[in-house]
């Protein structure tokens, strides 16, 4: 009967185990970017590329640019599109004075001062409340830190941000940094600085975001990464990856807008399979213009102002990225990429089957892939009940069964000698002994 009831326990011990791994198995969750929309309409010949990429999360932009809209309907529309089980994934990117580098990616901004910043924040903290939610952190803000004395303010705002963010315990908090600043020793130092200090000040810094609307390999982010945990002294602090444009990496001459060779990289992931590196994340929507890129280099493409749906070169990561050369779809052009493997089909298959060898993905399909991770705890949990249920059962009815056998009467001893002859023991069926 002891063995009955250890055979319980192990099995309710297994069970907690596979159901809390369940429930802590987060579903990152965004808006569908609001420029696929309108281009689906816009570029017909693209529709299906584009409809294909909404299968899979891209980070909102909570941001300050009043081409983005009102942030505080993003910020609500956002909390009630996602469902309470799911992490809210949220690139935050409203510093006042951004244009201290004099970047091109400036635009007309609502948040002029520290006050406004403040603002700004609390009406996103207040919107997402204690739900579970994943913050990049104001791409280039740590790159301008160390590239210029002119955006020195920045430190002060990043401050307010960790502060005030990490009063959400379920929150977790990336820290953008451009990647250029880990490739020397002491640009490198400089962000290792100024990532400790922050992340000594918020608990809910968990690393850095490297990528961000770039195009850099995952083999050379990797290294960054490796390099960025020396520089600050602790594994703790680990990485993400922005993958939207990284499938060919970058080219030679470091350009950085509209890159005529980038295609579409790794799709969204928490397997990432590099210990020190949580996710790969989409955090610039593919086909997002970086700028008309004047005055660059042979290898960008000149195009329409940044933020602007541009086709030319959605068409160009689409048809050199990984979705034609490795998941089967056809280039946009309407031929083939030679090595189909009906992705697309595959793809619904997936949405419909937790055990799929493609279940690593963070999001496919939008519809009812929220719920997988909860029904699949509920399932597991019931079929535990029904195992041990069975179990009780069972220890019952031995229990009974030595009962009855107690109050047998004993048969009378034989009142004469019999010879018993040895038999060889026999395989006991059904043992409860592994």
């Amino acid at each position: 009967m002891l063995r009955f009831f250890r055979a319980a326990v192990t099995t309710s011990i297994l069970v907690a185990v596979v159901a809390t791994k369940l429930v802590q198995a987060d579903t990152l969750c965004s808006l569908p970017p609001l420029t696929y929309t309108k281009a689906k309409i816009a570029y017909p010949a693209s529709a299906f590329a584009i409809e294909a990429l909404e299968r899979y999360e891209v980070a909102t932009w909570y941001s300050n640019h009043t081409e983005n809209g009102d942030y505080a309907k993003t910020a609500a529309d956002l909390v009630a599109f996602c469902p309470e089980d799911t992490r809210i994934s949220i690139v935050i990117y409203g510093l006042p004075n951004q244009d201290c580098a004099a970047k091109e990616l400036v635009a007309s901004s609502t948040v002029d001062s520290a006050s406004d910043y403040v603002v700004f924040l609390n009406t996103l903290i207040s919107a997402i409340g204690n739900r579970k939610v994943l913050y990049i952190l104001e791409p280039d803000a740590i790159g301008r830190l160390v590239d210029t004395t002119g955006c020195a303010d920045h430190l002060t705002h990043l401050q307010t941000a960790v502060v005030l963010l990490s009063q959400n315990k379920n929150a977790e908090i990336y820290l953008d940094v451009g990647y250029w600043t880990l490739q020397q020793s002491a640009t490198s130092t400089a962000v290792a600085a100024i990532v400790k200090q922050l992340a000594s000040i918020g608990f809910n810094v968990k690393g850095i975001t490297l990528n961000t609307c770039n195009y850099q390999s995952i083999s050379t982010l990797a290294t960054l990464c490796s390099n960025f945990q020396g520089a600050v002294d602790a594994t703790n602090l680990h990485c993400i990856f922005d993958t939207s444009r990284s499938y060919r990496g970058g080219p030679a001459s470091n350009e950085w807008c509209n890159v005529k060779s980038a295609g579409i990289g790794a799709l969204p992931t928490s397997k990432t399979g590099i210990s020190n590196v949580d996710y790969f994340i989409w955090a610039k929507p593919p086909g997002k213009s970086d700028g008309t890129c004047d005055g660059r280099t042979p290898d960008s493409m000149h195009g329409p102002k940044a933020g602007i749906f541009f086709d030319e070169m959605f068409q160009s990561l689409w048809n050199q990225g990984i979705m034609v050369a490795e998941k089967g779809y056809a280039t946009i052009d309407g031929t083939s990429s030679g090595s189909q493997t009906n992705d697309q089909n595959q793809l619904k298959a997936k949405d419909s089957s937790p055990t799929s060898a493609n279940s690593e993905q963070i999001s496919t399909e939008r519809s009812g892939s929220h719920r997988m991770g909860t029904f699949g705890v509920v399932v597991v949990i019931v079929l535990a009940a029904v195992v041990l249920l069975g179990v009780i059962v069972g220890v019952c009815h031995h229990h009974k069964k030595v009962l009855n056998e107690a109050k047998t009467p004993a048969a009378p001893l034989p009142t004469r000698i019999v010879n018993f002859l040895p038999r060889s023991a026999a395989l006991v069926q059904g043992s409860n002994i592994v």
